[in-house]
């Protein structure tokens, strides 16, 4: 196998696999057994934060203010990631206070970070420095932006619209991604059409670096507490 794409879904996460044979999709109850599942992938693309600072700084991690330049007026698509103490805070008001006294910022936290906390803590348990090189972390929209850009386009419209869904299927498409028999199996994935979407353009991301042609945001990533590379490949 290439590569595995792998988003978060309300019930779990959803995996887009793409090898010689074409691609094919499965649902998963925990990241442990979407990676077990996926150990034969050369390389493993997961939408979702690895490695956390010690302290918040305005705009995020390095990688995700190199993610944001890239985006442009997309650019709050891309949140700021929490500091690692927050994490293990117990709801979001105790979370966000634990962000702010973690640095002379004062910086607090957006719900819809702290509402995919139990998949960061999920990815940080199963990550380790040493997978690094084949599992990594991508953010979809920055994917299409660089599909978007070898394809002479422009994305133009959100990616939940139907018109922002249709281009980012046919970016997809032109790449070699057949994504579009997927939107069928959503009810049997466990998952909506645009976590498929996204999934699938980690996987053509997967592929990248698999074949050696992906790009690492920034070229000199930060290491976190854990060893972890802070950085976000398209």
């Amino acid at each position: 196998m290439l590569g595995g794409g792998v988003d978060g879904t309300k019930k779990g996460w959803v995996v887009v696999t793409l090898d010689e044979n074409g691609i094919d999709a499965f649902g998963a109850g925990s990241i442990f057994e979407a990676l077990s599942r996926l150990a034969g992938a050369r390389a493993v693309a997961i939408d979702m934060p690895i490695g956390f600072v010690d302290r918040a700084e305005p705009g995020g991690r390095r990688c995700e203010k190199a993610a944001r330049a890239i985006l442009g007026r997309r650019s709050s698509s891309v949140f700021s990631s929490p500091c690692r103490a927050a994490l293990q805070a117990g709801d979001y008001a105790a979370a966000s206070a634990v962000n702010r006294a973690s640095s002379a910022h004062g910086l607090g936290l957006s719900k819809q970070s702290h509402a995919i906390f139990p998949k960061m803590r999920e990815i940080d348990s199963a990550l380790d420095p040493c997978i690094q090189d084949r599992v990594f972390e991508v953010h979809p929209e920055v994917c299409f932006s660089e599909l978007a850009r070898l394809s002479g386009q422009e994305i133009g419209e959100r990616k939940k619209s139907w018109a922002g869904a249709a281009q980012r299927i046919g970016l997809l498409e032109g790449a070699g991604v057949a994504v579009g028999g997927l939107m069928t199996r959503s009810r049997e994935l466990g998952a909506a059409s645009d976590d498929i979407i996204d999934a699938a353009a980690a996987a053509w991301t997967a592929r990248r670096r698999a074949m050696g042609t992906a790009l690492c945001l920034p070229e000199s990533p930060d290491i976190d507490a854990r060893g972890l590379r802070m950085e976000i490949w398209v």
